[in-house]
This record gives structure tokens, C-alpha cells and sequence, in this order.
């Protein structure tokens, strides 16, 4: 509000949208439309005074995803972007999670650096990263004929990441 970025309206729209469909009021916020999450990252990080990655326009070795488990990955809005000298840089939705913090250490066994990264971007990030580290691993085991299926095979991982592409580019058809 301070900055002028939101006015009071988007807040109370904002409360209304978090009473009706959950969530928090930054969640909501961008929910309505009202602003976009990465403002809202790049706020969050010069209130936090954490520094803001834009991990949209940053090299991400997608072979970090073995050093978290998805679901941990996904709950805390977490991924290691690079571990260098006993030390973890991790870009998280929340840097001020201090569960997520501890929970991150503990799984890496090093200190934990965090930085802000958008949500929405962070989001798409654990999707690819951890689609194509299962389609890899599936193909490093020789794996030729799989009996049940968890939505992790080479593919419906990469079913999965056309049809996660095409949504962020706005298609209305995809063609193969």
C-alpha cells in the first residue's frame, strides 16, 4: 500500500477472495490480479532483506532436484540452486519460513542461504526439474516396461511438460 503498487479496494477484494477460497492475502492478491507475484517476490525480499533471483532468467542445473525430495520441494516452495563450500543457496517462496529453513539444512547437511524467488516461477521450475530428473532416471535404470502407473514415467513426464509449456504460453492447441 505504501508504494502505491495496491490500493485499499485490491486488499479488501483480496480478504473477500481469501474468506471464499482460501489461501493468503498475497496468494489473493494475485488471485484478483491486483499485482503479480514476482512484485510481490521483490517486495517480500526488500522487506526480508534477502536478495530476489529471477530464476526465470537464471541457468538452473536441473540435477539439483536429487538433493530435495519433490514433495518437500513442492510443500515449502524450495530449490537448491547451487551448493558451493559447505553452503546451500536455496530459492524459496517464503524465506521467512524458518520450518522450511530447518527442514532444508537438515536434508542437506550444510548451511542454508535463502533467496526470493517469484512463486509462480519457482512453481514451474519444480515441475520441469523434477519431470525431467524422473524421465532420467527411468532412462539411467534401462527401465523398458513399467506395470503401474505413478505419473512419474519418461512419458507422462513429458506429456506433462508440453502440456505445462503450452498453458504458460497461452496456447489454445498443441500439435505433435
Amino acid at each position: 500500500l505504501s508504494d502505491g503498487v495496491i490500493r485499499e479496494t485490491d486488499v479488501k477484494r483480496a480478504n473477500q477472495h481469501v474468506v471464499q477460497a482460501g489461501g493468503t492475502v498475497l496468494d489473493a492478491l494475485v488471485a484478483i490480479n491486483a499485482v503479480s507475484s514476482r512484485v510481490i517476490a521483490m517486495a517480500l525480499a526488500r522487506v526480508c532483506e534477502y536478495p530476489f533471483v529471477d530464476i526465470a532468467a537464471y541457468d538452473v542445473d536441473i540435477q539439483n532436484a536429487r538433493f530435495i525430495p519433490r514433495a518437500t520441494a513442492e510443500k515449502f516452495g524450495a530449490f537448491p540452486l547451487f551448493i558451493l563450500d559447505g553452503a546451500a543457496t536455496v530459492a524459496l517462496r517464503d524465506p521467512l519460513d524458518l520450518q522450511a529453513v530447518d527442514h532444508i539444512r537438515q536434508l542437506l547437511k550444510v548451511e542454508v542461504d535463502p533467496v526470493v524467488a517469484d512463486s509462480r516461477d519457482l512453481k514451474l521450475l519444480i515441475a520441469r526439474a523434477y519431470s525431467l530428473a524422473s524421465t532420467e532416471r527411468a532412462a539411467e535404470s534401462g527401465e523398458t516396461h513399467v506395470n503401474v502407473t505413478t505419473g512419474e514415467e519418461p512419458i507422462v513426464a513429458a506429456v506433462n511438460q508440453i502440456l505445462a509449456g503450452a498453458v504458460e504460453a497461452g496456447a489454445s492447441d498443441i500439435h505433435i
